[in-house]
């Protein structure tokens, strides 16, 4: 944001004309928001805030939409399916 301010003006003036000043957007305006929802992306591309692909370990067989997951298996979720 500091290299293209331009590029903070804009999605401010989206977050503007679609919540309107004094209020929160929340989940309902995310549709409305596709300008603001790619920084968010692409912020999170380059840096996530968290690890949130905390791997997870699977103490008993397991079976997933089809997929057979052995005990012991180490399984890491796809954060970007989330975001």
């Amino acid at each position: 944001m500091l290299i293209n301010p331009e590029a903070q003006k804009k999605a401010q003036a989206e977050m503007d004309s679609v919540v309107g000043a004094g209020h929160l957007p929340d989940f309902a305006d995310r549709a409305a928001l596709p300008y603001v929802s790619a920084i968010v992306k692409e912020v999170h591309q380059w840096r996530t805030v968290a690890p949130l692909a905390v791997p997870h370990y699977l103490a008993v067989d397991d079976d997933y939409q089809g997929y057979r997951i052995p005990a012991s298996s180490i399984v890491i979720g796809n954060t970007w399916f989330v975001i």
